[in-house]
């Protein structure tokens, strides 16, 4: 079987992915540096599923600490 990841324009499933997570990932750290990691958990949570990206439960604390110090995250693919 043969999957085309290509969508309109010729940009895959992959790029577009990775796109939206940089976007949300900087959105995250603008609205929620400063704040604790646990009220952001939560939040991070639901904005990652909301463009179909799950992180295990450390990488999940592990990302909230990082919003929380505004600092960038390095997301692990595969």
């Amino acid at each position: 079987m043969v999957f085309n990841m290509n969508v309109g324009g010729g940009q895959s499933i992959f790029a577009q992915s990775s796109t939206r997570l940089n976007e949300l990932d900087a959105e995250l750290r603008d609205k929620h540096t400063g704040k604790p990691a646990e009220d952001i958990k939560p939040l991070v949570l639901l904005a990652l599923r909301r463009i179909g990206v799950s992180l295990s439960d450390a990488e999940l604390v592990a990302y909230a600490d990082a919003v929380s110090r505004g600092e960038k995250f390095r997301f692990h693919s595969g």
